[in-house]
C-alpha cells in the first residue's frame, strides 16, 4: 500500500534528508551530501528563503518503508519579477524504478499539484532545492563522473519517470568540462580587445574588504541575471547566507570583477570542487575524523584537482561588450597556472547560444546535461 504523508516530526524530517543514501547505494559517483546543511535546506524557520517562500515536504512509504520524497515550493520573489503564476517542486527523490516508480512519483506530484493550486498558482517548474540559486534540475547525461559541488546527480531512471508522471521539458541545461588541453588562442585576441576597448579593470577580489565586494557581487548578480529564464531573486538576508557559506571555499584568485570607468560591469565566480573530499565523508562534516580527513584531502594529498565556475554576470547595460569572453579565459588558465587540472562551467540555458559559442570557442565540451521540468497545477 502506497501512502503520502507531510514531515512533520524530527524522525520525518531525518528521513527525508537521509533518503538520497539509499536512492544511490552503490553509485561510487554519488557525493554524500552535508547532512546539517540539508537540514538547514528544509527548515522553514530557520533558512533565510522562506522569508520569501513557502516550502510543505512530503514523504512516500510502500507498506510502511519510505520510497519517495518530494517538496511543494512557493517564491514570492520570483513571482513579483517575473509575474507568473509559477510554483515549484524540489527534492524529488524515489527507490523505485518502472511501474512502481511511476506510481509513487505521480502520488507525490500529486500533493505539489494541490498544494500548488491552493496558493493560486496555474503550474510549477522543479525540481528546485529550494530555488534555481540552489541544487537545480535533474542529471539526464553524463552519469559516468560525480558531480562538481553544488550540482545535482540522480540516477538515470529520474527522466522516465518524471516525463511518465505527466510532466513536460522545460529547459534544459549544460555543463561544459574544460582541462589542461584547451586552447585559448582564438578567443585570447578578441578578449584583449574587449578589454583594450572597453577600458576594463579586471581584478580579484579583496577578502579584506569581504562584505564591500559581497554588497557588489549582489548588485551585479540580482542585475545581470533578472532577464534569465528561471531567475530567482536574493533577497538580502539569503545572499548573506549563501555568502558565509562560501566564505570558506573561496580562493581569492578565482573570484574576478570587471570595472569600466571606476564603476562594478561584471563578475565570476569559480571554486575549489570540495566535492573531491566531500565523496568520501558520508555526510558528516563537524566528527573529529571527518575533520581530519577533510584536512588531509584538502591540503595534504591529493590537492583538490578541479575547480567549478558558478556564477558569470554581466550587468545589463554592459552585456553587448563581450565581457565573458575574457572573463572566462582569465578565470581558468589562473586556475591552471594554480594547478588545477579541470574545470566545469554551469549550468548554462541550452538556448544561450553567446555564452555557448565562448564555450566551445575555448574546446570546452558538454559533458553533462541536466533537464528542468514543468507541471500544471491540479483543476480541483
Amino acid at each position: 500500500m502506497l501512502t503520502i504523508r507531510e514531515v512533520k516530526t524530527s524522525k520525518d524530517r531525518m528521513q527525508f534528508v537521509r533518503l538520497p543514501w539509499a536512492v544511490n547505494k552503490g553509485d561510487p559517483n554519488f557525493v554524500p551530501p552535508l547532512i546539517a546543511q540539508e537540514q538547514l535546506l528544509i527548515d522553514t524557520a530557520k533558512h533565510p528563503f522562506y522569508r520569501h517562500g513557502e516550502g510543505r515536504f512530503f514523504l512516500a512509504a510502500r507498506d510502511g518503508r519510505v520510497v519517495g520524497r518530494i517538496a511543494a515550493i512557493r517564491d514570492l520573489l520570483y513571482e513579483e519579477l517575473w509575474k507568473e503564476s509559477c510554483g515549484f517542486f524540489g527534492f524529488y527523490e524515489t527507490t523505485e524504478e518502472g511501474d512502481a516508480g511511476i506510481e509513487v512519483t505521480g502520488a507525490m506530484l500529486a500533493e505539489v499539484r494541490k498544494i500548488v493550486a491552493g496558493w493560486g498558482l496555474k503550474y510549477f517548474h522543479g525540481p528546485a532545492c529550494p530555488s534555481g540559486n540552489y541544487n537545480y534540475g535533474v542529471l539526464t547525461e553524463g552519469f559516468d563522473s560525480p558531480p562538481r559541488l553544488m550540482m545535482p546527480h540522480n540516477p538515470r531512471r529520474y527522466d522516465e519517470l518524471l516525463l511518465g508522471s505527466g510532466l513536460t521539458v522545460a529547459k534544459n541545461l549544460l555543463a561544459f568540462h574544460l582541462d589542461k588541453y584547451c586552447t585559448f588562442e582564438r578567443i585570447r585576441k578578441v578578449g584583449d580587445r574587449i578589454i583594450s576597448r572597453n577600458r576594463v579593470n579586471m581584478r580579484t577580489v579583496n577578502m579584506k574588504k569581504f562584505w564591500d565586494e559581497v554588497a557588489l557581487i549582489k548588485e551585479i548578480y540580482n542585475d545581470a541575471w533578472k532577464e534569465n529564464w528561471g531567475f530567482s531573486p536574493v533577497s538580502d538576508s539569503e545572499f548573506k547566507h549563501l555568502a558565509v557559506e562560501m566564505k570558506p571555499l573561496i580562493d581569492p584568485d578565482l573570484v574576478l570583477m570587471a570595472e569600466i570607468d571606476g564603476k562594478p560591469a561584471a563578475f565570476a565566480l569559480a571554486v575549489p570542487d570540495f566535492n573531491e573530499a566531500q565523496i568520501h565523508l558520508n555526510g558528516r562534516l563537524m566528527t573529529p575524523w571527518a575533520l581530519a580527513k577533510t584536512l588531509f584531502l584538502t591540503m595534504v594529498w591529493p590537492k583538490l584537482r578541479s575547480v567549478r565556475i558558478i556564477l558569470l554576470g554581466v550587468k545589463k547595460e554592459y552585456r553587448t561588450l563581450g565581457l565573458g569572453i575574457p572573463m572566462y579565459r582569465h578565470l581558468f588558465e589562473t586556475a591552471l597556472i594554480k594547478g588545477y587540472r579541470a574545470g566545469e562551467a554551469s549550468w548554462i540555458l541550452e538556448d544561450n547560444k553567446p555564452m555557448v559559442a565562448a564555450l566551445e570557442a575555448m574546446g570546452g565540451r558538454v559533458y553533462k546535461k541536466y533537464r528542468i521540468y514543468r507541471g500544471e497545477a491540479s483543476a480541483s
